[in-house]
């Protein structure tokens, strides 16, 4: 499964920074079925999936998130 998530569509404030190349260290944190990223020593929340009516559950697959100018691509497989 791919799903995309366009920049438009993150926190306030989060696209801004992402704009500007400081957010570093994409993951997805299951506890708060979200993305985060590091902004300096911060951990921010880049992306919530609940808005979607999406839970991300790592018990039964594994991702890769890329990252480009446009957002993330994120690429979930069965295990």
């Amino acid at each position: 499964m791919i799903i995309e998530i366009s920049k438009e569509e993150f926190e306030d404030g989060m696209k801004e920074l992402f704009d500007q190349g400081k957010l570093r260290s994409f993951s997805i944190d299951y506890a708060t079925n979200a993305i985060h990223g590091w902004y300096n020593n911060t951990d921010c929340i880049i992306f919530k999936f609940k808005g979607y009516g999406f839970i991300n559950d790592n018990r039964y697959n594994t991702y890769d998130l890329f990252n480009d100018m446009n957002g993330f691509k994120m690429v979930i497989r069965k295990t």
